[in-house]
């Protein structure tokens, strides 16, 4: 575990680094977390690479705002779900009729809201693949891998893998709420829809009233992550946790759950 600081921070990580010094043995976990206003971080194993399952969302969100600023879309340009985009997992387009068509604004909430894994297919054909893996490199999360399409399930033995790490995620969520990802109003835009998060049953399951959590889960089979913004009275943290476990997925929710509740506390305290 390492700490960062700078003149400016006065945040205390104490709650957040007794938290890891608990980490479960069947869990290997990834943790970069910042204080939005001082700088300082807390990180574990920051940049081992894991498998993105739903987190590399964010990047095609990003792909996506980038396209609307640059006008080559509209938040009101219709897309077609094609069967090609149409897969099973999370979502719900994979159970409605055969080629219906949404606004890019419908398909972003519906990727990142409740993690559509035909919408994000969807906008990956609108913004382009290559894009978004140049995206990566041109804001300096070049950690941040989409190698494919969303496939429903985890890829099979040589199949390519979409990867991430937790200081990649914590530098592209602290880069969209610092408005340098993209136009301050497409920004703005992200941050509402990562505020409109409906799998809240990790980082946010254990907040306390007046905090609150802007975010994006992954999951798939032994892989539980979460990357969020957590914002109480008394400041702001960005966190990314990716876990691979042997586990119950139970079991992963609540750790995850314990370090939401950590950073909770940091944000209420008095500075």
């Amino acid at each position: 575990m390492q700490t960062t600081s700078t003149s400016e921070s006065v945040v205390d990580w104490g709650p957040l680094a007794a938290e890891l010094a608990r980490i479960p043995e069947t869990m290997r976990v990834s943790i970069f977390a910042r204080d939005l206003e001082g700088g300082s971080t807390l990180e574990h194993d920051a940049d081992r690479a894991m498998t993105a399952a739903s987190t590399i969302k964010t990047l095609i969100l990003v792909a996506v705002a980038r396209a609307i600023d640059a006008g080559s879309v509209t938040l009101d340009t219709p897309v077609t779900v094609t069967d090609t985009m149409r897969i099973g997992g999370s979502g719900v387009l994979n159970w409605l009729h055969d080629g219906i068509t949404l606004p890019v604004e419908d398909l972003a909430w519906l990727m990142i809201a409740i993690s559509d894994n035909s919408a994000s297919n969807a906008l990956i054909e609108v913004a382009g693949l290559d894009k978004i893996q140049h995206l990566a490199h041109e804001i300096d999360v070049p950690t941040l891998h989409l190698a494919r399409p969303f496939l429903g399930r985890a890829p099979a033995d040589g199949q390519n893998r979409n990867q991430v790490t937790a200081r990649g995620l914590t530098d592209l969520l602290t880069a969209i709420w610092n408005d340098t990802a993209a136009s301050p109003e497409r920004c703005a835009w992200m941050r509402k829809l990562h505020g409109d998060q409906q799998h809240t049953d990790r980082l946010a399951r254990d907040l306390s009233d007046g905090v609150l959590y802007a975010g994006k889960t992954g999951t798939l089979k032994g892989v539980s992550h979460d990357c969020g913004v957590i914002t109480g009275p008394s400041g702001t943290i960005v966190i990314s946790v990716l876990v691979e476990s042997d586990a119950t997925s139970y079991d992963d929710d609540a750790f995850i759950g314990s370090l939401g509740q950590a950073v909770a506390e940091m944000v209420s305290n008095e500075r």
